[in-house]
């Protein structure tokens, strides 16, 4: 490694470790407490495959979430949905569309999730009144723009607007996300600031420091690092492999602490999926395991045209 990537990797190193003492020690007073919790799901079954250590990768339409800085490296328009099988009736899905305008790269985003129905029940009528309510729908728009600032450095930003309804409650307010990717073959070094907001609206904000290392040839690995300001910090870590281009394989590992849960137990990811490129078409798949709680599927689809 020359003198210039280890002089960015040290002055990478050292700013993440600016920013941990102040994230322990909220994520240990603060865990579980912020609001639109739904945003920390994650999209896209390839980031989740690898899991979701994809700070530093984000190099297609999935980096409005994961690091909008990516975004830039963005040569054709692209349009993608995922999907997540979630627990119970939770449905979680993702839809997003990016466009290269000269120098910078625009795109649009919808996260969304929704928990179904439930009876409604009275003190008169404990059995229920015949009639249901949704228990709660969750939404949030990116407006995403991204940019390269020198050839091997790029920028990015989302401006979110947030939407919550609990039955027959709703709130609403805006967010901010802001990322740098830094790309010097074969390694990327990355840097997300997610959900900044006003104090009152409380969401749930988390820095998201990553490496991907491409060395080895169809292969890439990754690692992230995420600081929470309502959990612990948490490791995540993963690996591609591309057979012809056209099948991929991946794995991943993600050390996760179960908000609210009644024994504060921690979770340990296991993450695994597939991926076929059809040029102007990728399908990808995810099987995660959530340990005592179950295991859950996503799928993605994603076109470049």
């Amino acid at each position: 490694m020359d003198k210039s990537k280890l002089s960015c990797v040290i002055n990478f190193i050292t700013l993440l470790f600016l920013f941990l003492p102040l994230s322990l020690q909220a994520g240990e007073e603060k865990i579980g407490t912020s609001s639109a919790s739904f945003l920390k799901i994650g999209v896209g079954a390839r980031a989740a495959a690898m899991g979701q250590a994809y700070c530093a990768l984000s190099d297609d339409l999935f980096a409005i979430y994961y690091n909008p800085a990516g975004l830039a490296n963005l040569k054709d328009r692209q349009l993608s949905y995922a999907h997540n099988l979630w627990f119970d009736e939770i449905t979680h899905g993702f839809l997003a569309f990016a466009h290269p305008i000269k120098d910078i790269v625009l795109g649009l985003g919808i996260d969304y999730l929704t928990m179904g129905k439930a009876k409604e029940t009275t003190e008169q009528n404990p059995g229920g009144t015949g009639r249901e309510f949704r228990i709660e729908d969750d939404l949030a728009l990116f407006l995403s723009i991204s940019k390269r600032i020198r050839e091997d450095l790029s920028s990015g930003m989302n401006i979110k607007y947030i939407k919550q309804g609990v039955a027959d409650e709703t709130a609403s307010g805006f967010g901010l996300d802001l990322g740098l990717l830094w790309q010097s073959a074969p390694l990327n070094l990355g840097l997300t600031i997610q959900n900044l907001g006003e104090k009152e609206s409380n969401l749930p904000f988390n820095i998201k420091a990553g490496l991907a290392y491409k060395e080895i040839e169809n292969t890439t690995f990754v690692l992230d690092v995420h600081l929470p300001r309502d959990n612990k910090i948490s490791y995540h870590l993963g690996g591609e492999y591309w057979i012809r281009n056209i099948l991929a394989l991946r794995a991943g590992y993600n050390s996760h602490l179960l908000e609210n849960s009644l024994n504060n137990f921690g979770l340990k990811w296991l993450t695994l999926g597939f991926g076929v490129n059809l040029k102007v078409v990728q399908l990808d798949a995810a099987y995660l395991s959530y340990g005592d709680l179950g295991n859950t599927y996503r799928f993605s689809l994603l076109s470049r045209f």
